[in-house]
């Protein structure tokens, strides 16, 4: 099960498997998957993923099979199934599946305290700088859970996929832009180009930054 105190993690259910959990007040509250009741799905949160008013982000497979065969960025961080694995967004015990962009998996990176959630999802694009099993093209995305909203943000001139990384209070997004290769999170990533998103919200632009962390100042260079 991923534990996250006040924050985010994960903790073993009690079938065995991997399932995101918030740790409060002394006490474990297992998430759950995406799945429902179906048994050995696993979900987690993999980065800081809990804002201030409790919503907590992460990723969960899902009940439904992945038609493409994909391993998805999901697999380096609980063991591939055959399942289409998705980000997710919790709050007051429900967890709800964050949209792709056509495609069918997602993953959810980070949250800021006015429930922005980032992360990056499949498009529905057969991309050919993909290499297998990765298939389909890959976009970052801004979701707002609370008004159901769903921005791309797209990649550096050029380039075909993009992911965010981490967002700060100002709604500041930063991440990578490159090729699809293998997807994102697993142990090469497709681009060493970093990113940040700014601009109207409903027409992100991508600015060349050589950093993936970004505090409520703005963005921290990488050293």
């Amino acid at each position: 099960m991923a534990v996250a105190r006040e924050e985010d993690g994960d903790a073993v259910a009690a079938d065995g498997t991997r399932h995101a959990a918030l740790w409060r007040e002394g006490s474990i509250t297992d998430l759950g998957t995406l799945g429902g009741t179906q048994s050995g799905l696993q979900s987690s949160v993999q980065w800081p993923g809990l804002s201030d008013d409790g919503m907590v982000v992460g990723i969960s497979q899902s009940a439904a099979l992945d038609p493409l065969g994909e391993a998805w960025s999901c697999s380096a961080f609980m063991a591939a199934n055959g399942h289409i694995c998705l980000g997710f967004a919790w709050q007051a015990g429900v967890m709800t599946a964050l949209p792709t962009l056509g495609g069918s998996n997602g993953f959810a990176a980070g949250v800021n305290d006015a429930g922005q959630v980032i992360g990056w999802a499949e498009t529905p694009v057969h991309d050919p700088t993909c290499n297998a099993p990765q298939v389909l093209q890959f976009r970052a995305v801004l979701w707002e859970p609370k008004s159901g909203r769903a921005t791309q943000l797209p990649p550096l001139a050029g380039d075909s996929t993009s992911a965010a990384t981490a967002i700060n209070a100002r709604g500041q997004v930063v991440g990578i832009s490159g090729e699809c290769d293998v997807a994102a999170g697993t142990r090469r990533w497709p681009s060493t180009t970093g990113a940040m998103w700014s601009g109207s919200p409903t027409r992100p632009a991508a600015t060349l930054m050589p950093t993936t962390c970004v505090h409520s100042s703005g963005p921290e260079p990488m050293g």
